[in-house]
């Protein structure tokens, strides 16, 4: 049930030869003691240790960013802990979590990531457990700044967080979601300049007014004269109001695109 130090030196020699950053959860101070010599840039503290002052203070000693999950806290437990981390002056996140295996969507919480970030003035983020891609894209969107899942290789394998667990395709889809939201985000859209940009496409998907039927010349024109139909080439359909009572200059056929010139 526990690595040996080489094995967990063989592990973080594998994730940074795939470009990824090693971390562990340390359950003790001799942990703590081992990954820092076999180095980690940040700490990932479990719930259940939150209020572990021994733990705690041990990790606080290290100086590196610290990552707090808070599914078994209160906000008032996670508030002593961020008050001692505030305090020695270290980089700190919150997650909101909550210990189901596998969370329901009525037990996410997306809620608190916000009440984290406002309460504590710091990044929040969500550790899921829900088995799903949904939370984390729902949580990006509400400014997470990072999401924790558990990752399997197929969810026929055994083990009690196979139901809560992301299979490696879908964690790829999360944060390919994740990437596209971002610069959604970043990107917000001008919608008047928006159409100003489209004004062609405007009048090729837009209507004109048309003679549903032939209209003698100096006859009023009446609702009954009028349709309309692509493209924008005479008087926009938007302009029916203003034309309903003229007269026609002259006769216009059916099926002919009303001009402004054909109108007394």
């Amino acid at each position: 049930m526990e690595f040996s130090k080489g094995q967990w030196s063989e592990l973080k020699r594998h994730a940074e030869d795939v470009g990824l950053a090693f971390l562990s959860s340390p359950f003790s101070t001799q942990a703590v003691d081992m990954l820092m010599e076999i180095g980690v840039g940040a700490w990932k503290v479990a719930s259940g240790e939150l209020r572990n002052e021994i733990l705690i203070g041990k990790i606080i000693e290290t100086g590196l960013p610290v990552m707090l999950s808070c599914g078994m806290s209160t906000l008032d437990d996670v508030e002593v802990t961020v008050g001692q981390l505030k305090s020695a002056g270290v980089p700190f996140l919150v997650f909101q979590c909550t210990t189901s295996y596998p969370c329901p969507p009525e037990k996410v919480g997306l809620n608190v990531i916000d009440e984290i970030r406002r309460r504590f003035e710091c990044d929040s983020g969500i550790s899921d457990h829900s088995g799903t891609i949904w939370p984390g894209l729902a949580a990006a969107v509400m400014g997470a700044k990072a999401v924790e899942v558990h990752v399997i290789w197929d969810r026929g394998m055994f083990g009690p967080d196979t139901p809560a667990s992301l299979t490696f395709p879908e964690i790829k889809q999360m944060s390919s979601g994740i990437r596209f939201l971002e610069m959604a985000m970043k990107n917000p859209v001008d919608k008047g300049a928006e159409a100003v940009r489209m004004g062609e496409l405007r009048n090729l998907f837009g209507q004109s007014l048309v003679a549903a039927r032939t209209i003698q010349g100096g006859a009023q024109i009446e609702r009954a004269d009028i349709t309309s139909r692509k493209p924008v080439i005479g008087i926009p359909a938007s302009d029916l109001s203003a034309v309903l009572g003229r007269s026609a200059r002259h006769g216009i056929t059916a099926g002919q695109f009303i001009r402004p010139e054909d109108l007394l």
